[in-house]
């Protein structure tokens, strides 16, 4: 077989309908998918049950909830028969012809991952998540040489690396994912497919780019990691960044953990602007903004960016980090808080 599709599955009854028919709608029909339901509790077990009633190539997974990386890294994997592994969420869907491109790179280049770009759908429109890599194939000097450098970030919060490190943007050989199964660490929250991405880059011996196809389809949704307030989420940035470290000291790339300290920079301003949305007073958030903003891990992090790539208002930030005036970036942030609720 081809490939598998892995779809986490968790409560998404109203999204899940279009996610599923744009699989089922794919031209190139040599796949499975797997619907991991991870407990839900609406209706979308029964829809994946009605889903696997109806299309043989379909099989459903019920279990109990044990978080999004378990899902696919877990269950997904070990029931896995494809020759390629990739993974779509089930709020999200993709292009019909997705799996005959992909399918139509092996044939010629036969790569360990492909990669392609995403498009962002929310009600104002599409943007795309462009690839900053050159279109082709790869070969594992030219990996070494080509994406490396600028595989997880080249000092800057925005446009940092390559290509994007999520796992929805991928097909990778299920034989590489699961000698890099070990490397998957339970209890992250966010960024958890860099333990996808950043090892099966480091052990592949080729891949292939399409620079400049977008057939994934990311729907904004206001209750993602990005909107949402989430507790110990810089603690949870922290283990991942070690983590991290540890992938690359063994693949022998130490000379590539400045890129996890810099990325460090963006995690630590995710985690300021979740202190935001947490329900704090003005003391309390000071105090943990001014924690995560006088952290070591940030005081390295801000020594590995590189203001050359980055926007003025990116340089903005790095300076008033670096001055440790949580008081300020506070302040900064209600009032762009404000201005956005009066659009």
């Amino acid at each position: 077989m081809r490939f598998t599709v892995i779809v986490p599955v968790y409560n998404v009854e109203a999204l899940l309908p279009r996610c599923l028919e744009s699989l089922e709608a794919q031209t190139f029909g040599d796949y499975e998918l797997l619907l991991v339901d991870d407990g839900s509790t609406d209706g979308s077990p029964a829809l994946c049950d009605a889903a696997a009633a109806r299309d043989a190539r379909i099989r459903v997974v019920h279990k109990r909830n044990e978080g999004l990386g378990s899902t696919w890294m877990k269950e997904g994997l070990d029931l896995a028969r494809g020759d390629y592994v990739g993974s779509v969420d089930s709020d999200d869907w993709v292009d019909p012809d997705l799996l005959a491109r992909l399918a139509e790179a092996i044939g010629r280049w036969n790569p360990d991952i492909l990669v392609y770009g995403y498009r962002s759908v929310s009600p104002g429109g599409e943007s795309l998540n462009r690839i900053r890599a050159r279109e082709g194939y790869y070969n594992r000097q030219e990996i070494e040489k080509e994406i490396l450098p600028s595989l997880i970030n080249v000092g800057a919060m925005e446009n940092r690396n390559c290509f994007y490190l999520s796992r929805v943007n991928k097909f990778m050989r299920r034989s590489l994912l699961l000698r890099n199964r070990e490397h998957y660490l339970p209890g992250i929250q966010f960024g958890e497919d860099n333990l996808w991405t950043i090892p099966g880059v480091l052990g592949a011996e080729s891949l292939y780019v399409f620079a400049n196809w977008y057939p994934y389809a990311y729907r904004f949704n206001p209750g993602s990691i990005n909107h949402t307030w989430r507790k110990n989420l810089w603690a949870s940035f922290l283990l991942l960044g070690e983590k991290e470290k540890s992938v690359l000291r063994a693949y022998g790339h130490e000379e590539m953990i400045p890129q996890v300290e810099a990325d460090t920079v963006m995690h630590a301003a995710i985690s300021v602007n979740n202190v935001m949305r947490g329900k704090f007073g003005p003391r309390e958030s000071i105090r943990q903004i001014r924690e995560i903003i006088r952290s070591p891990e940030l005081r390295q992090g801000l020594t590995r960016m590189n203001p050359a790539v980055c926007s003025r208002t990116e340089r903005l930030n790095f300076r008033l980090m670096r001055a440790g005036l949580a008081g300020t970036i506070y302040l900064a942030k209600r009032i762009q808080g404000k201005a956005k609720m009066s659009h």
